[in-house]
């Protein structure tokens, strides 16, 4: 267990791969409104984050580091990033709180902040996403930015996205500047051209 909020009961837990009862769970919440469990090809080699109430799985995010396996929507992200940052680099896809009276923005904000404390440890220090272009103010109010020209219609889904970042920075305005204040000196994405689109890397 990473944290719990004592007002509300509700626990972060986290585990890895595929090949536990936690992941088992966390697909059936991915699955609120579909036929059944949804499974993804990076599942195997991604950290799962579960929001737990009680002993019911009410919440998921899945988080996927570069060094582990190729990220979801991977030739979507500028390479010059994946290249620079490669041992640094990770995606949180899937996050999804379902089947409970208790969703906040702060049940929200606490499952992110735990699983970036959980990243940090990891070494992770820069977090790509790809977002559907209506939710772009949403994650930019948590601290993401857009990587210019970055749009793309989503291979699976069909939607206008575009690709966001954020860095472990504690002067950027963020969920997470505290969390950042030990990482050390920030990374500057200012040093890295961004030309786009180059894409040799072969993910999803």
């Amino acid at each position: 267990m990473l944290g719990e909020d004592w007002d509300t009961g509700l626990k972060v837990v986290r585990d890895f791969g595929d090949g536990n009862d936690l992941y088992e769970r966390l697909i059936k919440v991915r699955g609120y409104g579909h036929d059944g469990p949804v499974r993804f090809f990076f599942d195997s080699y991604s950290y799962h984050y579960g929001l737990i109430e009680g002993d019911v799985a009410v919440g998921t995010l899945t988080v996927t580091r570069l060094v582990d396996g190729a990220l979801d929507c991977q030739s979507f992200y500028p390479s010059c990033l994946l290249d620079t940052f490669y041992g640094e680099v990770f995606t949180t896809c899937k996050f999804r709180i379902a089947g409970t009276a208790k969703s906040s923005f702060r049940t929200l904000r606490m499952m992110l902040r735990h699983a970036w404390s959980d990243q940090l440890e990891q070494g992770s220090r820069l977090v790509l996403i790809n977002s559907d272009q209506k939710l772009v103010p949403f994650y930019k109010r948590i601290g993401f930015e857009v990587i210019e020209n970055s749009e793309f219609i989503h291979p699976l889904l069909g939607t206008s996205s575009v690709c966001m970042l954020m860095r472990a920075d504690p002067n950027a305005k963020s969920f997470f500047s505290d969390l950042f204040e030990q990482v050390g000196p920030p990374i500057s994405t200012a040093l890295t051209p961004l030309p786009f689109p180059n894409r040799h890397f072969q993910g999803a």
